[in-house]
């Protein structure tokens, strides 16, 4: 009897064990969910966020050539004026005809090219800020992404006084995947490099993007000579939430998701090098093969490596094998 009274109550015992399980496990899911809607929901907040401090110089960049368009056009329209009232005219000679046609023919020219600048900023636009489905990957220029980002980031630079320069050991270097996600880390790398500028008191200076070619690897290095990060805080440069700007001039996100985006869209690395008051390089490792298999449903566990030479510390983030 004694026997079986305790076999009964150890399985009492084990089935409210396995019950407080059972519940602890579902509350375990429901965070694990609302997680993963708060990291998406940074993510977007990042990104628009990003695309808010971009709205100014685009409304700019695009009311410079509509404006010059514009005008071109009221040219236009007077020297057709003209040319319609000397038609019978028997003291407007063949000479007079001509020159009318070439001024004609320049405005059209013109407005040509500032009808196309501005497509042109529209499509960086585009290019940075469409989603592509989970599943699709495409083939795309590195090159023409640098200039979509520096027509997008045209304003800043002018403002700033700084220059985009790139160099590249191939002609035409490309990558798979999405030049969206890839354009929005570069974005934000350019960013960076401007701001550093402006928090080392320098009116502008040389923003290099160097992009190297080493077998199936393509090495993409943003660099720049402005007041570079301290020691202390390159541990955790990469840390959500984590910003060296002052209050309300960085969200702490761009740097933790373009660590992410290049991790799990890119299969890449992401890694730092910096002197504090003589600059910053960030550096891409990315391979170009067309990667069969698309970013999992989890991101891709990253670990850190810090080193330090010669009176630089750098940090290195890595996929995990």
């Amino acid at each position: 009897f004694s026997l079986e009274r305790k076999v009964e109550e150890r399985t009492v015992a084990l089935a409210e064990t396995n019950s407080e399980l059972q519940d602890s496990f579902a509350q375990l899911e429901q965070t694990y969910r609302e997680l993963q809607r708060s990291q998406e929901s940074l993510v977007r907040s990042e990104k628009m966020a990003a695309l808010g401090r971009l709205t100014a110089g685009i409304a700019h960049e695009m009311n410079t050539p509509l404006g010059a368009s514009m005008n071109a056009l009221s040219l236009l329209q007077s020297l057709v004026d003209e040319y319609q009232q000397s038609i019978d005219d028997p003291t407007v000679t063949g000479h007079d005809h001509q020159e009318i046609a070439t001024e004609m023919v320049q405005l059209v020219q013109s407005t040509r090219q500032w009808v196309e600048k501005a497509s042109s900023h529209i499509r960086s636009l585009k290019a940075h800020t469409r989603d592509l489905q989970r599943n699709q990957q495409v083939e795309f220029s590195i090159l023409q992404t640098v200039e979509e980002t520096r027509s997008l980031l045209a304003n800043r630079l002018r403002l700033s006084q700084s220059t985009l320069s790139v160099t590249c050991t191939e002609t035409t270097p490309s990558l798979y995947g999405d030049p969206g996600k890839f354009g929005q880390v570069l974005t934000n790398l350019v960013a960076n490099a401007i701001d550093s500028y402006k928090a080392a008191g320098k009116n502008g200076g040389e923003i290099h993007i160097e992009v190297t070619a080493l077998d199936d690897i393509l090495e993409i290095a943003v660099s720049d000579r402005g007041c570079g990060i301290a020691p202390e805080h390159l541990e955790r440069i990469f840390d959500e939430l984590f910003s060296t700007k002052p209050v309300g001039e960085g969200t702490g996100l761009g740097l933790s998701i373009s660590r992410d985006i290049i991790a799990s869209f890119f299969e890449g690395t992401i890694s730092v090098t910096s002197t504090l008051g003589q600059g910053t390089t960030f550096t891409l490792r990315l391979p170009r093969h067309r990667g069969t298999s698309t970013h999992a449903e989890q991101p891709v566990a990253a670990s850190a490596t810090d080193t330090a030479s010669q009176g630089e510390t750098a940090r290195m983030v890595s996929t995990a094998a």
